[in-house]
């Protein structure tokens, strides 16, 4: 087995008894299934939400103005990133 992934997989199973390794397998199957769907679904709702989202800044003086663009600090960014690309492993 090349794949670092595949040699993972069957130290996990190999931790099974044979009879189990079966349902263990489509367990996993199903339960990687049910958590991408679900992560699809956060994302979609997400988007949905934030079309409809207004952001209004406060400048020093305490002026509150709309903007467009919204600085944000790293993590929120690479966050937001994230779940746009799809690498958000929740």
């Amino acid at each position: 087995m090349d794949s670092p992934l595949q040699r993972m997989a069957c130290e996990v199973i190999s931790g099974y008894p044979e009879r189990e390794r079966t349902n263990a397998v489509c367990w996993a199957v199903c339960q990687a299934y049910g958590e991408r769907r679900f992560e699809e679904r956060a994302r979609e709702i997400l988007r949905e939400e934030l079309q409809n989202v207004r952001f209004v800044l406060s400048d020093s003086q305490g002026e509150s103005r709309e903007s467009q663009e919204i600085a944000v600090d790293g993590e929120i960014s690479d966050f937001l990133s994230a779940l746009q690309s799809g690498r958000l492993d929740m």
